[in-house]
């Protein structure tokens, strides 16, 4: 089965880049931000603002009642459908620690 150009050309582009994506990836996970105990929450949201802004978007950190949201927004083609994408960027806490077979938040 022979892929699309397009995907031909995507996959060859994360195949390139794919050094940059692992270490982005390692950082995201590396983030200590329990909620649970309110560690690393702020800076985790700092860092996540900071991401947003690095792709173009129009980012902010919104107050609540709990920890800050952050927010991206990016509107390239006013009238075009809307890419709608919600996460968390809070964890658990990693007890019992020991059964961990490496450090968390050590990739």
């Amino acid at each position: 089965m022979t892929l699309p150009a397009a995907l031909t050309t995507t996959y060859h582009y994360i195949d390139q880049q794919r050094d940059v994506f692992v270490e982005r990836l390692l950082h995201y996970v590396s983030q200590p931000s329990i909620s649970a105990h309110g560690v690393g929450i702020a800076e985790t949201a700092d860092f996540l603002l900071g991401r947003l802004q690095a792709l173009g978007m129009d980012a902010q950190l919104m107050a609540t009642a709990g920890w800050p949201m952050v927010l991206g927004q990016r509107c390239d083609a006013p009238g075009k459908p809307t890419v709608l994408l919600y996460g968390h960027y809070d964890v658990q806490p990693p007890d019992p620690l020991e059964e961990w077979l490496s450090p968390p938040f050590e990739p």
